[in-house]
């Protein structure tokens, strides 16, 4: 009898072990996936944000951040975000040379398994700007 007793408890440690590493896992939160600029003038620079929070309860990993061209540039983005933790993707678009709409995109890879690639999104039109009169 005991050992059924002692062999029911190592199998209930390792079913709730077992379980709670299946149940740990991180999972990625954006607060929007694109960002519209509106109407801009290609003399200037402009910046974009979005918010990457880990709701879930592991660490979220982040990697391949990556721009879609050299007009586009990442300022900063955590490279894990423990649970329940947050960083800002602050982006900057340098218009010079454009005319008219355009579409860049951000994107990166994470650790959480419904969302191993993410695409962000920046939009909007780029008008230019006269030369001024001298």
């Amino acid at each position: 009898m005991r050992h059924l007793t002692l062999i029911s408890s190592i199998c209930a440690g390792l079913l709730s072990v077992a379980s709670s590493t299946l149940l740990s896992q991180p999972r990625l939160m954006v607060n929007n996936h694109s960002v519209d600029l509106g109407i801009i003038h290609n003399n200037e620079m402009y910046k974009a944000q979005w918010v990457i929070r880990n709701t879930g309860n592991d660490t979220l990993v982040i990697n391949k951040l990556k721009t879609s061209c050299g007009c586009t540039s990442v300022k900063s983005l955590k490279p894990t975000l423990a649970p329940g933790d947050f960083d800002s993707l602050k982006v900057e678009f340098n218009p010079a040379g454009f005319d008219g709409k355009f579409t860049k995109n951000i994107t990166f890879t994470t650790n959480d398994t419904s969302q191993s690639s993410v695409i962000l999104i920046l939009t909007g039109e780029v008008i230019r700007e006269l030369p001024r009169a001298e």
